[in-house]
């Protein structure tokens, strides 16, 4: 199939995305059949370790493709099922105030957006959250080896935020086959101390905007050293 322009765009929200859609077709060409729930593949991941004033790079390299094409979040996307943090409810069904039971999380920041790590402010009241999946379309979850078993490594409790954006809308007209790929890169100056002498696997997966979830990529295991450029 002959596919007659191909789109590069860059966004910044925390991480680096770039991404190359490649759509249109000719109308001598068929659509191609894909499933409308996304399906990525894994093209390559690579690590370039800081030093000095620079700080660690870690790149995701990733294929995709969709049936109907609903793929991305605008800027504007930040109500309803994208908002970054959805309430905690209590077994009532109510939300849950700070210093209104025993046992609640402290009131501490994220160290990495000088922002509560827990609790958000509604109408003056502090009330309890949990960050909403949906909020982000692009997920990389960070296993280590541990005891000859593979533990999901918990950014949150070590005050961080977990390794998740966004990319931006990808299609013209929804309804349409796209392909391409996505490149994600992560910019931290705490990779390398995290991880540079732990044994990882990555699993990798995207949602589209009717909040399908993608096959989930998941990688052999590895060392930094592995991987890097």
């Amino acid at each position: 199939m002959n596919f007659i322009h191909t789109v590069k765009t860059k966004l910044f929200l925390g991480a680096f995305f770039a991404v190359i859609v490649l759509g249109g077709l000719s109308s001598c060409d068929s659509p191609p059949q894909y499933s409308d729930i996304p399906h990525i593949g894994l093209n390559r991941v690579s690590f370039v370790e800081g030093g000095g004033a620079s700080v660690d790079k870690l790149v995701v390299d990733i294929s995709f493709q969709d049936g109907n094409g609903d793929l991305g979040l605008a800027d504007s996307d930040t109500l309803g099922p994208y908002k970054s943090y959805t309430p905690k409810l209590d077994e009532n069904g109510n939300v849950i105030k700070y210093g209104s039971r025993p046992g609640l999380p402290p009131l501490d920041l994220d160290e990495t957006t000088a922002s509560l790590r827990n609790w958000f402010l509604v109408d003056g009241d502090t009330i309890l959250h949990h960050i909403n999946p949906h909020g982000n379309n692009f997920h990389l979850e960070i296993y280590t080896k541990e005891n000859n078993e593979f533990k999901l490594f918990d950014f949150v409790s070590q005050g961080k935020r977990p390794i998740a954006g966004r990319f931006p809308i990808l299609f013209q007209k929804i309804g349409e086959p796209l392909e391409g790929d996505i490149v994600y890169t992560e910019e931290s100056s705490s990779i390398g101390a995290l991880f540079k002498t732990k044994i990882l696997k990555f699993k990798i997966y995207i949602y589209d905007r009717s909040l399908n979830k993608s096959n989930v990529l998941e990688t052999s295991e590895f060392q930094l050293s592995d991987i890097t450029k």
